[in-house]
């Protein structure tokens, strides 16, 4: 025999011990010796053959794949693994369970029977009355038919827009998400149609307090956005995403939000840094000033802080402005003559009137953040 063909014989070799067809009672085996999954290790067992641990495996719906140490003949099922790579174990030997069709198993000696109800003698469902319902696929045994307000493989998560212990509380702001990760992002909520709703969460840091996103667009979009909130006006209520520039939910959506609501903020440019910044920013509360259904001209109401360019006050009083022609705004002028917020260099135009800052805009400033260019953005939200 000659280098070549010796070398060719050696290859032929392993690739023999490293890979086998077995049969075991209807079913065919693909075992690769010296190798195992890693990943997803659902039970261990130790048993007497390679037969009785394709039984375990069988039996429970979470199986589709199994491991054996021939050694100490442990039994470790597993799930189906996909495109992952089996990794060198001495010792080991990994074990594919092969499909010739759906519904069906045939050994080599084509003698074949049908898939094993695994939901017989498992319950991978997470919860008593989800239904287990089993599958022809031996990648994907089972499917679980939730019931209530459960989702997921499992049924072991909430539907969107529910939380608590068993999904049954609907979520109708982001305060809903109050305890969970706190990263700003799309989260969903329950409409008055009880339907899931996609809304942006701000939470802060050094607080426990959570904020929805109810308004936002560009100081280009100004003149689309003269209404006020008592006024139903969507724009792009179903896409928060990546529209920070012309943005609006209905009013019955922020009667909604505003019922799980005690505060109320506006800031300016959030989407630059997802970051409320607290220079040109506005925030009171519910109690003081229902910004939804506030419906005054000129009116000193009560804020917890403003600052507009620097000048700044503190549980003060602040000229707001909302009626059937006027979106909420503040006219700094006024605010000045009427109320305590004060700021010594309002600019006034002609025509136009005050400078306006928070809303209208018919006289901004450019030193104003929300108003200093036409991709600056004026972000309302309401909060608890």
């Amino acid at each position: 025999m000659n280098c070549k063909s010796r070398l060719m014989w050696l290859i032929l070799n392993i690739l023999l011990k490293t890979k086998q067809v077995i049969s075991q009672q209807g079913f065919t085996l693909v075992k690769h010796n010296n190798m195992m999954q890693l990943s997803g290790r659902i039970e261990q067992f130790t048993v007497r053959s390679i037969l009785e641990c394709l039984q375990h495996c069988l039996s429970d719906c979470r199986c589709s794949t199994f491991d054996m140490h021939e050694g100490n003949m442990n039994c470790y099922l597993k799930p189906y693994r996909g495109n992952e790579t089996l990794k060198f174990a001495g010792g080991y030997s990994h074990f594919d369970i092969k499909q010739e069709s759906r519904g069906q198993h045939c050994d080599v000696m084509k003698q074949c029977r049908r898939s094993i109800n695994c939901c017989l003698t498992s319950n991978p469902c997470s919860t008593d009355d989800a239904t287990c319902l089993p599958t022809d696929d031996i990648r994907n045994r089972f499917k679980c038919k939730c019931k209530h307000s459960f989702s997921g493989k499992y049924c072991n998560k909430c539907m969107h827009g529910y939380t608590g212990k068993n999904c049954l509380t609907k979520i109708t702001s982001c305060r809903g998400y109050a305890n969970g990760t706190r990263n700003p992002g799309i989260y969903y909520i329950r409409n008055h149609e009880n339907k899931p709703v996609k809304v942006f969460c701000d939470f802060e840091r050094d607080s426990n307090i959570s904020w929805t996103l109810v308004q936002s667009y560009s100081f280009e979009n100004r003149k689309a956005y003269q209404k006020p909130f008592f006024s139903d006006f969507p724009m792009n209520a179903s896409k928060p995403a990546n529209n920070w520039l012309s943005y609006r939910l209905g009013k019955q959506m922020m009667n909604l939000v505003q019922n799980d609501s005690t505060k109320w903020r506006v800031t300016c440019d959030f989407d630059k840094t997802l970051t409320a910044i607290k220079t040109d920013f506005i925030e009171g509360t519910k109690a003081d000033l229902d910004i939804i259904n506030f419906n005054g001209h000129e009116k000193c109401e009560k804020v917890k802080y403003v600052n507009i360019r620097g000048y700044s006050c503190s549980n003060c009083t602040a000229v707001m402005y909302q009626t059937s022609t006027y979106p909420l705004h503040i006219d700094a002028n006024m605010s000045e003559q009427k109320c305590v917020f004060t700021v010594t260099d309002p600019i006034y135009c002609n025509p136009g009137g005050g400078e306006d800052s928070f809303g209208l805009y018919n006289c901004p400033n450019p030193e104003h953040r929300c108003s200093a260019s036409n991709n600056s953005t004026t972000n309302t939200w309401l909060g608890a």
